[in-house]
């Protein structure tokens, strides 16, 4: 079936900009100060997010992949859970908090990286508790040598929707303040 404008596409021309006028002049633009507040503002609540979010979801983790493994979730299980996410929450949290609290010309690593951290508190655990491997794809081996139970997120949306829509608007906010600060294409 072809698309015409007689009403069959699901995109009208009302929906677009008018060619007339070019995209940009569609999205109000703010201030430089207006624009660091919202990154800064939009860091902090991503932190915030985390801050909860990082050592729940290692928690969730290492009891999900032993329920799989052994039909239910063992006291042992729950306790080196809670140990591992207590780790987590004291050696890694602090650094996204530092990370989504500092300038974006000091970063040197990603929300996403510091998350992926985590991931052999969790190995570790599982280990212990005697949970088998699981098996993984060829990339996931290649990339992830070392995450035998397929943890690793591939966004922060792993660890909540919400968490990983703010992930966004941060990443957003990021490179709209690092254009602005420092140029780009118009």
């Amino acid at each position: 079936m072809s698309s015409s404008r007689s009403g069959e596409d699901p995109l009208s021309a009302a929906d677009l900009p008018s060619p007339e006028v070019p995209f940009s002049s569609h999205v109000p633009l703010s201030s430089d100060d207006a624009v660091a507040s919202s990154y800064e503002a939009i860091g902090r609540e991503l932190a915030a997010d985390l801050e909860h979010a990082l050592p729940a979801w290692v928690q969730r983790s290492i009891e999900r992949r032993f329920e799989e493994a052994y039909g239910e979730v063992s006291p042992n299980c729950r306790q080196l859970a809670a140990a591992a996410a207590s780790a987590v929450r004291d050696d890694v949290v602090p650094a996204i908090i530092e990370l989504l609290h500092s300038d974006i010309d000091a970063h040197r690593t990603t929300p996403l990286s510091l998350v992926r951290s985590c991931v052999p508190a969790a190995t570790s655990a599982l280990r212990a508790l005697g949970v088998p491997p699981r098996e993984r794809d060829g990339f996931a081996v290649e990339r992830f040598p070392d995450d035998d139970y397929d943890l690793v997120p591939a966004n922060l949306n792993a660890l909540g929707a919400e968490t990983g829509d703010r992930a966004i608007a941060w990443g957003a906010a990021k490179a709209f303040t690092h254009r602005q600060r420092h140029g780009g294409p118009a």
